[in-house]
């Protein structure tokens, strides 16, 4: 579990929640890719390139392997869902109208976001990439040449126009083919998921959250997430004015997108089961069972730390001993107290290992 270190928490940003199709289209050809020889997956991916046929299929290929597995066009899913905000804080997006979006861009910003630069807003490859294209491609050569082609990347500014009208052409087809469908059948999941998660995510402070629901950062410190190859990213967080959370089916819990000095997008998982009823473990139920009275939880507080005999706590809650007695068996059964006997007395205290092991059951009962 991410700890909170040295951080000062303001809670004075805005949140807003997206259901946008378009991102989602992305984020299901992201898993169709990364999991693609995963066997728990196999059923799922071998149903979907059923219905895009091989030829649309040998285009992801293509594209994926070419521009490292296009891993960088999951940024534009924020960027064309992020100008449809309105008012509110729920809002579901348009695949056709993010599409016009996509086509929008500038070419300059299109290889800014294939490239990955969109969060490197300090980064000074950005301010000269405009300035002096010859030396942006050499920069990036150097940055991904171990995992994207000199050729791949030079293609990248050469043809910026061509490129992005390839990959929308091929989001497109993929839309139409399989995933327009998908998305009428996973929408409402993602819906309920959003209005059930919105309150929460509205008024819990962003560190606490963040420390609770993402998996790969490290830590949070002092206006920075530290990641688990001590990878950096600064955050204001005293200054920090929004975050954007885009609900989804397909990726887990993590900072997939981008992290602005004021600004977060993020990513919040959504099953796509029904949820369950779960049962409660059984040492959750005996415990609840023992404190659900008003005279045992004064008889635990009072053990908390000490010990005292039938008598003296009869005496204390000017109760019955046999009242006592009764309680006390309630509270044994249920494992909250132990019983030491010394010659012809018995001396109860709290258990304050099971109290303590309680609390993280019911955090792991209602966590997960």
């Amino acid at each position: 579990m991410p700890q909170i270190t040295d951080i000062v928490n303001r809670p004075n940003y805005r949140v807003d929640l997206y259901i946008d199709p378009f991102l989602e289209t992305l984020a299901c050809l992201s898993v169709l890719k990364e999991e693609e020889n995963d066997s728990e997956w196999k059923d799922w991916i071998g149903e979907v390139r059923d219905a895009m046929g091989e030829e649309l299929w040998q285009e992801m290929d293509a594209l994926y392997d070419r521009f490292y597995q296009m891993r960088f066009l999951m940024d534009f899913g924020p960027f064309c869902a992020l100008q449809h905000s309105g008012s509110g804080t729920l809002h579901k997006g348009d695949f056709h109208e993010a599409m016009k979006r996509f086509r929008g861009l500038s070419d300059n910003d299109f290889i800014l976001y294939m490239l990955g630069l969109e969060i490197e807003l300090e980064s000074p490859y950005t301010a000269q990439l405009a300035a002096n294209k010859d030396y942006a491609i050499e920069r990036m050569k150097y940055l991904y040449g171990k995992i994207m082609t000199d050729d791949a990347i030079e293609e990248i500014f050469a043809d910026p126009a061509g490129l992005k009208e390839r990959c929308a052409v091929f989001i497109e087809q993929f839309w139409d083919c399989y995933f327009g469908e998908e998305w009428e059948r996973i929408a409402p999941y993602i819906m309920r998921t959003a209005q059930r998660e919105e309150g929460r995510l509205i008024l819990t402070d962003i560190a606490a959250l963040l420390s609770q629901d993402l998996d790969h950062v490290t830590r949070i410190g002092v206006n920075k997430f530290i990641f688990d190859d001590q990878k950096q990213f600064p955050i204001d967080l005293e200054h920090l004015r929004e975050v954007h959370f885009f609900l989804s089916s397909f990726l887990g819990r993590r900072l997939s997108y981008n992290i602005l000095p004021d600004e977060l997008i993020l990513a919040l998982y959504v099953p796509l089961q029904e949820e369950e009823i779960v049962e409660p473990p059984e040492e959750i139920f005996r415990a609840f069972k023992g404190l659900a009275d008003q005279q045992r939880l004064k008889m635990l507080r009072y053990l908390w730390g000490r010990e005292a005999t039938t008598s003296q706590l009869a005496d204390l809650l000017s109760l019955a001993e046999s009242t006592v007695s009764v309680h006390l068996k309630v509270l044994r059964e249920a494992g909250l107290v132990r019983a030491d006997r010394r010659k012809k007395n018995v001396f109860y205290t709290a258990n304050r290992k099971v109290l303590d092991e309680l609390n993280g059951a019911l955090r792991q009962y209602f966590l997960n």
